[in-house]
């Protein structure tokens, strides 16, 4: 449910293309920075223009954020089995490798 949630929210604002899934095998190479749009969107106070949040919005808890989190670990991880790894670009092929939602840049965010 989170993940169908997560691809919803990408097609919504034109991150990724009409049928091109975000929870593959080859992740987009900004997949770590959109997992944090989406967590963003849903959990924090402002807005991802940098805006805050209207009061009378309702916001999830960061238990929920957390939730989010697992759902993408586990659907990159586990069903397109890219592991636990770090998402980090190859010093060989350039390419990123890895979970995207195991990065430096989820990570930082979810403190």
């Amino acid at each position: 449910r989170l993940m169908k949630q997560c691809e919803t929210f990408l097609l919504q604002r034109q991150m990724i293309a009409e049928g091109s899934p975000f929870f593959c095998t080859t992740p987009h190479p900004q997949a770590a920075v959109y997992l944090v749009a989406w967590i963003m969107h849903s959990c924090d106070s402002i807005n991802l223009d940098g805006s805050p949040i209207n009061t009378n919005v309702e916001q999830s808890t960061y238990t929920h954020a957390q939730k989010m989190r697992a759902a993408a670990t586990f659907g990159f991880g586990r069903i397109h089995s890219l592991g636990m790894q770090a998402w980090h670009q190859s010093e060989i092929s350039g390419q990123m490798l890895g979970n995207p939602s195991v990065s430096e840049t989820v990570s930082s965010y979810m403190l």
